[in-house]
């Protein structure tokens, strides 16, 4: 062979044993790589499953504390409020008082302990729905008041006249917000007032900017610590706080729900002169904006002159803020002698209104009003309304003696206001609801007594309950296991029972699988709905949805108030007669009242109902009828869209019936489990219908537009 050929092909056999030995030690470098990806991707399996498993028990823990706290908790509220009703002397009245306000307290600790673990865990869910802004600030504010006034502090609303009055946003947690920062503006302060402002910022075709403010006149805060305040567990002033209590969460949960809501909180204070705490908050338009309209009562009240005299100053340009936006003319004395001075000084036109304080220095309310009874002997005066933190009997002995027209509790509501000037003045109601100024309480309108089987291990929460249900007039069934509410209810006759309250946490068989085994039953035979309401001391994210996708009608967290109890059964158990009664006959119905309500939150503006009306009957029924066909289809994404279309509509007309069909389609919807949903879709069928039937019925008997 020829020495350069086999030179080539020596070569050719080296190259190729390189390239091999090269592949191999490639491949063996390949599966190392490999050995060592599977490893590390089965620690990073292994420690995601720590982590779940981490994160499971975490949330089983909480569950377990909420459940372990409130469940003694809701006790001892429970037999203070029974007890509270009896005969009692001063000094134990006293005693049981404290015990209930330290139980508040402590329910207040744990749900502010159990919301700082859902926002640290990511948890926790803001809402948006439509609710009357002004509603939600005055009802707190007043909540809030019995506290202010043991430390007799001054404690008042500005609502700007041009903040909307119904928005979208997330009521629960701005009323958080609201409560943790008046709470806390009323812990640090010893004198003077906490007042709260609530101002439109800026507004848009899409919502507002909401500027909402709480400033006292406290202890305030030093400037090196300003930055911390927000900090959890985090404490201003450590000697303070052990006088006047707190564990340093209440902001921090504030700052982190304002965050939530896309807003923002800050502080600016000054030792010695007090805080002020400032909030922003985006929140969308419930109803679209138009010209205000006037009722025939408000036109009454147009360039009428009224004459305010309060010492106090915020309270004063609240008055005259809101008097002068409903067109009155209005004067402001800061005194009973100025007011007095303006008073006779009066030439021509003179005050159709006086609107006094009861408690001022020198000359108190009674004072001035004693002085115009007097003069009423040689010449006509102005009506009193008499403004006052507290009322006693004996005051009202003497208001009557002297003519006093109506009284106001302060805080003032507006709503409360507009009512007492038309009464003082005889013009009839402003608006089409019950007022709530000085009238005389009504009876109760009477029940039909239910029979409900309560299912409740703990003995004394079986007390408290069947002790409240006994006061509504119900009749009561215990059993304390969900077998035994099973084996009952397999004895029981179609309709022996109305509703059953259920305990979550039982033994044998608990809520969730007692209720599933009630349904089943029912299905089986053919029965009627029962409603079952949970009962749980857990009150954690998900649980209210888990009940109602497990076939449940509503959920009470424990501690559970008498007038929640009594208002969930009200509303879960109105019988098939009362609900004929109310589509025949409009005149006696609960539906036909939305209308009105609606038509005052439309400032009268009728034509605009009628709009609202006409859109619903066209586009409401098919969307439920689309939403039944997208649930028997199992389509969750557009069944959970359909559902979030008609609980931002439906949510005008305040029906109950309606609101918890939504509530259980969302639940259900939320853990994809829509086996029941049909039947949810024919309850919200059914309450369309009858929606638009009371329409129909009553939409001639509402006032035109003035």
């Amino acid at each position: 062979m020829d020495t350069a050929l086999e030179e080539v092909i020596f070569r050719l056999r080296a190259q190729i044993a390189r390239e091999r030995d090269a592949r191999a030690s490639a491949e063996l470098i390949a599966e190392e790589r490999l050995r060592v990806l599977t490893a590390h991707n089965s620690e990073l399996a292994a420690a995601r499953e720590q982590a779940e498993a981490g994160s499971r028990a975490a949330s089983a823990f909480l569950a377990n504390i909420s459940h372990e706290i409130r469940t003694p908790l809701s006790g001892i509220l429970g037999l203070t409020e029974l007890i509270l009703e009896t005969d009692l002397s001063g000094q134990q009245r006293e005693y049981l008082d404290t015990i209930h306000s330290v139980g508040d307290s402590l329910l207040a600790v744990i749900s502010n302990t159990l919301d700082f673990a859902r926002i640290e865990a990511g948890k926790l869910e803001i809402n948006s729905v439509p609710f009357s802004l002004v509603d939600l600030i005055e009802s707190t504010v007043r909540m809030l008041a019995p506290s202010a006034a043991e430390k007799n502090l001054e404690l008042s609303s500005r609502i700007q006249p041009q903040v909307p009055e119904w928005v979208i946003g997330d009521p629960d947690r701005i009323r958080q917000v609201l409560v943790n920062l008046i709470g806390n503006a009323t812990k640090f302060t010893a004198q003077g007032e906490v007042a709260i402002t609530v101002e439109l910022e800026s507004q848009t075709e899409a919502g507002i900017q909401l500027h909402l403010s709480v400033r006292d006149t406290g202890i305030g805060i030093a400037g090196e610590l300003l930055s911390k305040i927000f900090d959890a567990f985090t404490l201003a002033d450590v000697a303070m706080t052990r006088r006047h209590g707190g564990a340093g969460m209440s902001l921090s949960i504030s700052k982190s729900l304002v965050n939530l809501m896309d807003g923002r909180l800050w502080v600016d204070s000054a030792v010695g002169i007090g805080s002020t705490f400032h909030c922003t908050l985006p929140l969308g338009l419930a109803v679209p904006t138009a010209l205000p309209t006037r009722s025939t009562v408000m036109a009454t009240l147009f360039g009428l002159s009224v004459l305010v005299i309060d010492d106090h100053v915020t309270n004063r340009r609240i008055l005259e803020e809101t008097l002068s936006h409903w067109g009155m003319q209005v004067t402001v004395a800061e005194s009973g002698a100025v007011g007095l001075a303006l008073l006779q000084q009066t030439v021509g036109t003179p005050y159709a209104l006086v609107v006094l304080d009861r408690h001022m220095p020198n000359m108190d309310g009674f004072a001035v009003a004693q002085y115009l009874q007097r003069a009423r002997k040689h010449t006509a005066t102005p009506p009193i309304l008499m403004l006052t933190s507290s009322l006693a009997p004996a005051d009202l002995h003497r208001s009557r003696a002297l003519g006093i027209a109506a009284h106001l509790s302060k805080p003032i509501r507006r709503r409360d206001l507009l009512n007492a000037i038309c009464q003082a003045l005889d013009l009839g109601p402003p608006d089409l609801e019950a007022s709530s100024v000085q009238r005389t309480p009504q009876a109760p309108a009477a029940r039909r007594a239910r029979r409900i089987l309560l299912v409740e291990d703990n003995p004394i929460n079986q007390m408290v309950a069947k002790r409240f249900l006994a006061k509504l007039g119900h009749e009561v069934l215990l059993v304390e296991t969900g077998l035994e509410a099973v084996h009952a209810l397999e004895r029981a006759g179609d309709g022996d029972f109305d509703l059953v309250l259920m305990d979550m946490q039982i033994d044998i068989m608990d809520g969730i699988a007692a209720t599933a085994a009630i349904r089943e039953l029912h299905r089986a035979r053919g029965s009627r709905h029962l409603p079952i309401v949970a009962m749980t001391a857990h009150a954690l994210p998900g649980d209210r949805g888990r009940c109602l996708a497990a076939g449940m009608d509503e959920y009470l967290p424990k501690p559970i108030p008498v007038a929640a109890l009594a208002r969930v059964i009200e509303q879960l158990t109105r019988s098939a007669s009362d609900e004929r009664v109310e589509v025949d006959a409009p005149t006696q119905s609960t539906d036909a009242p939305s209308f009105r309500r609606l038509l005052t939150l439309f400032q009268n503006d009728r034509p605009l109902l009628e709009q609202l009306m006409a859109q619903f009957i066209v586009e409401v029924p098919q969307q439920v009828a689309d939403l039944t066909a997208a649930v028997a289809r199992s389509d969750v994404d557009l069944a959970s869209s359909l559902t979030h279309s008609l609980k931002g509509t439906l949510g005008y007309f305040d029906d109950p019936r309606a609101d918890a069909a939504i509530h259980l389609l969302t639940g259900m919807l939320t853990v994809r489990h829509v086996q029941d949903g049909a039947a949810v879709c024919e309850q919200l069928a059914d309450r369309v219908r009858a929606i638009q039937a009371a329409w129909h019925a009553c939409a001639g008997e509402l006032p035109n537009e003035d």
